[in-house]
C-alpha cells in the first residue's frame, strides 16, 4: 500500500490518498501519519480518496480501525467532517463498518464516488478548528 498525505491549514483540510492493497496495519499507519504531520491541527476535515485502494479486511479489522481513531480523539479533535471517495462496492463496506462499530462518532461522515463532490461538501460552511 502507498499513501500520500497533504495538509492544507488554510482550508482546514487533510487529503489522504491510498493506493493498492491495504489492511488494518496500513490504515492505522496512514491515520497516524496525518495526525502527526507538522501542519495538522486537531479538528481538520479529511478527504480520504480510496478509489485506487483495495481493502480486504478480516472480520473485525474495520471496526478495530474505527476504535483506533476513536481512541485518539483528543489528538484528532472534534467538529470535523470526513469525506470518503470510493469506487465499486467499497462504499457499502465502509457504511457497514461505521454502523457496526457500535461507536458514536461526533463528526459527520459521507461517502462519495467523485472527489469534486467530496471537496465541495467539505468546503460548505461548518465549524472549523480554531
Amino acid at each position: 500500500m502507498a499513501h500520500t498525505v497533504a495538509v492544507d491549514p488554510r482550508a482546514g483540510r487533510v487529503t489522504l490518498t491510498v493506493r493498492g492493497e491495504f489492511g488494518l496495519a496500513e490504515a492505522r499507519a496512514a491515520f497516524d501519519a496525518f495526525v502527526s504531520h507538522p501542519d495538522f491541527v486537531p479538528g481538520m476535515d479529511l478527504l480520504c480518496d480510496l478509489r485506487e485502494a483495495v481493502m480486504r479486511p478480516r472480520p473485525g479489522e474495520v471496526e478495530a480501525l474505527v476504535r483506533h481513531i476513536h481512541g485518539r480523539s483528543e489528538r484528532r479533535g472534534r467538529g470535523y467532517r470526513v469525506a470518503f471517495v470510493v469506487a465499486g462496492s467499497f462504499e457499502q463496506a465502509i457504511i457497514d463498518a461505521f454502523r457496526g462499530s457500535g461507536l458514536v462518532l461526533p463528526e459527520a461522515v459521507r461517502i462519495f464516488t467523485r472527489p469534486d463532490e467530496a471537496a465541495a461538501w467539505l468546503a460548505e460552511p461548518h465549524e472549523q478548528p480554531a
